[in-house]
């Protein structure tokens, strides 16, 4: 999968406006991504930023654990799902309160 920033002809980065649609990509930055819009959003601010791949940061961590963390891990992992979302949402929303305050300017 390849993304491209979005950048004017005078070369300024200009964010796009993002759904709320929850399709994460982990960056190389091992940050999660909420959509493809998002981090095309960010990778038009880091020109280094590539994929890692398809899903959230935490998915390929590798690590097991025992019969006695599992429900601790599983609450967490929820925990960190539900926060990876509201977080998405909530740089969705930031996103279009840039947008609107940028056409305002």
């Amino acid at each position: 999968m390849q993304f491209t920033s979005s950048t004017s002809d005078d070369g300024i980065c200009t964010e796009r406006v993002c759904t709320k649609e929850f399709q994460p990509l982990c960056g190389s930055d091992e940050v999660t991504y909420g959509n493809k819009c998002l981090f095309q959003n960010a990778k038009c601010c880091n020109s280094t930023l590539t994929l890692a791949f398809e899903g959230e940061c935490s998915d390929k961590s590798g690590s097991t654990s025992g019969p006695a963390q599992a429900s601790e891990s599983a609450l967490w992992v929820s925990d960190a799902i539900a926060f990876s979302r509201k977080s998405s949402a909530l740089l969705s929303i930031v996103t279009v309160l840039a947008a609107i305050l940028a056409l305002c300017a």
